[in-house]
């Protein structure tokens, strides 16, 4: 058995993974000094409600958000206006603080 086309296939197949694996990160919209920004402000603004872990208490799980609000511009939104029991961050917080959180709510709980 040669084991040449069996190798080149194999290094195609994790060359392909990889490269789709780049433009999914790329493509997610928020860069490191967002994610960083907003773990920042959600340990000072929003764990206290939503837990540590995004597990939820007092506030709703965050578990999963991404899924929630499929886009980043509607969960942005819900954070500015409050809802159900969550006061209005637009009244505490910039436009750009809270679009760095909800990037990082995305990043980190997905």
């Amino acid at each position: 058995m040669r084991i040449w086309p069996v190798l080149r296939h194999c290094l195609a197949v994790l060359v392909v993974a990889l490269g789709a694996a780049v433009v999914v990160s790329a493509c997610s919209g928020e860069s490191r000094a967002e994610v960083e920004q907003g773990r920042n402000i959600y340990s000072q603004q929003c764990a206290r409600c939503h837990g540590d872990a995004g597990q939820g208490g007092i506030g709703a799980s965050l578990i999963g958000v991404a899924k929630r609000f499929q886009e980043a511009s509607a969960q942005e939104l819900f954070v500015t206006n409050g809802g159900a029991g969550m006061p209005k961050f637009g009244e505490i917080l910039s436009d750009d603080e809270i679009r760095d959180v909800v990037a990082f709510t995305r990043h980190q709980f997905g």
